[in-house]
């Protein structure tokens, strides 16, 4: 079973405050990385797709071509017809069997065209439905995550040496990262994110679940307030946690000092209770972040192939 995945990376400068500068022609350079993963913790060799007509020697440096394989595109995405050639001449299915191969269902993996090819060398493509290809994606849950982290350092560390953002740096960069990004023991746990290394569906819709609620887990050591009933009251008293504090405060002679200490100890509460409700914040907004960036790159890829297929279908 493979599983392939695209990752859309820009190269781009850094301000002095280490951020990267807004994106423009003269700033920044998309580039499509294809990448293949097997359940077994193994990975193919990574596809480049650079923005252009014609490749340059240049942009590869010190690196054979057997350990790679690139074409351009006017766009920096992919197509069908760069698909197309990716299952036709790259892909490395198994004679003799049958192997089960797991993408999206973006427009160039899904033309008559691949799927006759894939059938004809015995891969059966099976795609993931929409709202589910961000808990599905094994790649994007494990080795491009990675990849991302680790690509940030590098843009950090390249800024302070003075390094220009080139194709050739960035591939440079990209394959030294790659040795540690696809690791067989982050490929396997990326799988087992999914629920896919041992088929357990369950996995994938408790995940499903959180990103249609937006739910987050309360952080360890959060103080929650909780109500309670005294006996022989028909209300709710103050918070279990306030009491304790009061009856250990009660043999203080000093008044003055007992409240502030009270009043200490309520703010520290409430301190702690903001912090965490900041912890949940960030980590929700950096999810819908996440799922923000992805949503962006299949929607820009998407509006590619539409007008790459009416410019076909105009020339038919």
């Amino acid at each position: 079973m493979f599983k392939i995945g695209d990752s859309i990376t820009n190269i781009q400068y850094l301000d002095p405050n280490n951020i990267p500068i807004i994106n423009s022609h003269d700033t920044s350079e998309l580039v499509t990385t294809l990448e293949m993963i097997s359940r077994a913790g193994k990975v193919g060799k990574p596809f480049f797709i650079y923005k252009g007509v014609h490749q340059m020697e240049n942009w590869f440096p010190g690196t054979s071509t057997e350990n790679y394989n690139s074409q351009t595109s006017l766009s920096a995405f992919i197509n069908e017809s760069i698909f197309h050639e990716w299952v036709s001449d790259h892909f490395p299915a198994s004679e003799g069997k049958w192997t089960l191969l797991l993408m999206d269902k973006y427009l160039s993996h899904k033309s008559h065209r691949v799927i006759a090819t894939l059938i004809s060398k015995k891969i059966i493509p099976l795609y993931f439905p929409f709202h589910m290809i961000n808990v599905l994606q094994p790649v994007d849950r494990s080795c491009f995550s990675n990849t991302k982290i680790l690509d940030r350092k590098e843009i950090s560390h390249d800024f302070h040496a003075e390094l220009s953002p080139t194709k050739a740096r960035f591939f440079e960069t990209y394959i030294r990262m790659r040795k540690e990004a696809y690791s067989s023991k982050t490929i396997i746990g990326g799988w087992r994110k999914c629920g896919l290394l041992e088929n357990d569906p369950d996995v994938a819709l408790d995940e499903y679940q959180k990103h249609i609620h937006h739910d987050v887990d309360t952080p360890e050591g959060s103080v929650q307030g909780e109500s309670v009933i005294e006996s022989g009251m028909g209300k709710d008293s103050t918070p279990a946690s306030q009491k304790k504090r009061k009856k250990r405060k009660g043999g203080l002679k000093n008044t003055r000092e007992s409240l502030l200490l009270e009043t200490n100890d309520t703010l520290a509460e409430e301190s702690q209770k903001l912090k965490s409700e900041i912890k949940r914040a960030k980590r929700s907004e950096a999810r819908a972040l996440d799922l923000l960036s992805i949503t962006i790159s299949n929607l820009q890829q998407c509006a590619n192939e539409l007008a790459e297929e009416k410019r076909n279908n105009s020339m038919e």
